[in-house]
């Protein structure tokens, strides 16, 4: 366009043939990228409407470049005939591209006014009645038809149509389509907007120097939808190139073979061609695989959300569930350990024997009510710490002497191990960490049979460790490596216990949760029938003036 006008205002010779030129580079660059879209997905729609889009801008150009050279009638009329159905192309595009299970009554219905208009166009007189070539090459329209208003009234409707559907569209669509829908809507404003001002609004006002670039500018659409399909994937690119590419070998071998004909050229024109074929079905079935891969990847991200509000739903289902239990247990273990316990019902010994296993499972009931509440809670991370300072060695042996009947009723020896150097007072929510102890205890005398339990505290480097470890059955590795886990537990039951033994799976995994919250970690060290070492360390976080325990 530059050129153009560089020689349009030197009056050189030159000027007549550029416009020419620009029509026919347009046309066919036009015509490719029709092509393209066409072979891009063949049964798509959208993909054929702005495939005949593009071809009517290619044959729009031509027309023209025919009425400039012959003068012709029929071919000038043709051209206003195409033209008219670009914009309706574009909307019934629009309308294909935005609903998915589109019907194709509805796209005809779009199409059906253009149909008219295009044949009253190509009417003798309705349009144009005589036009003139200049000598520079412009069409001059010396008399005009009564349908020429009109049809001018009729084409800046249809482009003020396309852009409200396009720019609603653009509204509403969201991600890789409101990326494609932006590059189409750029592409078309300055393609119809300028394509207008040259054939229509500037013709009406006696100036015909411009119109013959109107189809020029629909280069703009053009690059919009090579841009959208390169780098935002409109069209399947990989597979229309490689179609493309063998469609231009196999000619350019079968052109050499028959300018010099020969039984080596057609041993490899056959050769050219089979490799060709071969090489088209291997990248449309690589396109079809990634089309399946990226559906299943869509379709995978959504099951994953709604498992993930499942799981959401389900943790606070639980929570609400185990708050609306949580009271009467209380309620019932309270009452049951007064009368059991402290004996304030006066109950006889076969009385207390009868009620205790219920005290018992009241007790294992609390227990899972809590740990389903603490679970909750770090699904959520909602699970806080109250930390104040803690002589910790006191709090270790206080918790093992809490353990010394319970050990003694199984036939565990328990010892416990004090630090052999002074620790500092630790930083921690002693609630939660005599939990951890306690848990950790509690498993290591439930698997033990008439064996040792044994708990050390020790001061390495800036973190305190604990280690809590028995003689029992030990865990083999394949239980070590998902210990941890929520609702995992180890296959080390006793035959002969296993309602005793039973646990929900979930105090190792609350415990690994609550060091981890303290900044500290977690681990286990099992040998198969040999006993196991459970590891958790605590970091040193003393204050100002900070105190010392005693060794």
């Amino acid at each position: 366009v530059a050129w153009l006008f560089y020689y349009e205002y030197n009056n050189t010779d030159m000027y007549n043939s550029l416009p020419n030129i620009l029509l026919f580079v347009s046309s066919i660059i036009s015509l490719i990228l029709g092509t393209f879209v066409l072979l891009a997905k063949r049964k798509a729609t959208a993909n054929i409407l702005l495939a005949i889009t593009v071809f009517c801008s290619a044959i729009w150009g031509l027309s023209l470049l025919v009425t400039i050279i012959t003068a012709n009638l029929f071919a000038a009329r043709a051209t206003f005939a195409i033209a008219s159905f670009i914009p309706t192309l574009l909307i019934a595009f629009m309308y294909a591209f935005r609903n998915k299970h589109h019907r194709t009554k509805n796209i005809l219905l779009i199409l059906a006014p253009t149909f008219a208009v295009a044949y009253l166009s190509l009417k003798n007189n309705f349009l144009i009645e005589q036009i003139t070539i200049t000598k520079e090459g412009f069409i001059e329209i010396n008399s005009n038809g009564p349908f020429l208003l009109l049809y001018e009234l009729y084409f800046v409707s249809a482009i003020l149509v396309l852009f409200y559907v396009m720019f609603t569209t653009y509204k509403h669509v969201t991600g890789i389509s409101k990326i494609q829908l932006k590059f189409l809507l750029i592409g078309v404003l300055l393609s119809l907007g300028l394509g207008s001002l040259v054939n229509l609004l500037l013709p009406s006002l006696g100036i015909y120097e411009l119109n013959n670039l109107g189809p020029v500018f629909t280069l703009f659409l053009s690059g919009s939808i090579i841009y959208a399909s390169t780098k935002h994937h409109l069209l399947e690119t990989k597979v229309i190139l490689s179609e493309v590419w063998s469609v231009i070998l196999i000619l350019t071998i079968l052109v050499w073979l028959l300018m010099d004909p020969s039984i080596a050229g057609f041993i490899m024109f056959v050769m050219v061609s089979s490799i060709s074929v071969l090489f088209v079905k291997s990248t449309l079935s690589e396109s079809a695989k990634n089309e399946q891969i990226t559906r299943q990847n869509a379709q995978l991200e959504k099951d994953k959300k709604k498992l993930l509000e499942l799981d959401r739903m389900k943790d606070e289902f639980l929570q609400m569930a185990t708050h609306e239990l949580n009271t009467p247990i209380v309620s019932i273990q309270g009452r049951l350990h007064m009368a059991i316990v402290e004996n304030f019902a006066k109950l006889n010994a076969n009385q207390k024997e009868f009620l205790s296993p219920i005290l018992r499972d009241t007790k294992r009931l609390a227990s899972l009510s809590k740990n389903i509440l603490d679970v909750a809670r770090i699904s959520q991370n909602r699970l806080h710490l109250f930390r104040t300072e803690v002589d910790f060695p006191d709090l270790v042996a206080s918790i093992v002497e809490g353990f010394e009947l319970r050990a003694k009723e199984r036939g565990n020896k328990l010892i416990y191990h004090p630090p052999k150097e002074a620790i500092p007072l630790l930083y921690l929510d002693q609630v939660k960490i005599t939990e951890v102890i306690s848990n950790l205890l509690s498993n290591a005398i439930k698997f033990t049979d008439k064996g040792t339990v044994a708990v050390a505290v020790e001061l390495k480097d800036s973190m305190v460790v604990i280690s809590v470890s028995d003689s029992g059955i030990g865990i083999s590795q394949e239980d070590q490596d998902k210990l941890f886990a929520k609702f995992y537990q180890a296959n080390r039951f006793s035959k002969d216990r296993p309602q005793e033994q039973q646990g929900s799976g979930l105090g190792l995994f609350i415990s690994k949760n609550i060091i981890e919250l303290h900044g500290g970690k977690i681990w286990v060290s099992s040998t198969l029938g040999k006993g196991t070492t459970f590891y958790f360390s605590l970091p040193v976080k003393a204050k100002m003036g900070e105190k010392t325990t005693k060794k």
